[in-house]
């Protein structure tokens, strides 16, 4: 058994570092948001980090979201990205984290 505990996206653009992180608890979490908020793009985060892409129909970053390769739309317009990274922190059934 293994659990996600931790996610942590960080994107560098020219205008700054964004960063968004989320934590999970024991048993069910929920995912909700409005339209274009970012669930699809936490939920291929993990996907990507976990070599599991494919199953999301896609090939290696090709899974990921615009806004962790190309863009992300600020209210000042759209910031080019440098660089981005995901990390994942899961803890297996002998309560061991791995990152």
């Amino acid at each position: 058994m293994l659990r996600i505990k931790h996610l942590k996206v960080s994107i560098l653009t020219a205008s700054g570092e964004i960063e968004f992180q989320a934590e999970f608890r024991a048993g069910l979490n929920i995912i909700r948001g409005d339209n274009s908020s970012g669930k699809s793009t936490l939920l291929s985060c993990i996907a990507y980090v976990l070599g599991m892409e494919e199953l999301l129909g896609g090939k290696s970053e090709t899974v990921l979201s615009y806004a962790l390769r190309d863009y992300v739309e600020l209210e000042t317009g759209k910031a080019p990205i440098i660089s981005s990274s995901v990390m994942l922190e899961i803890e297996n059934k002998e309560k061991r984290i791995v990152c």
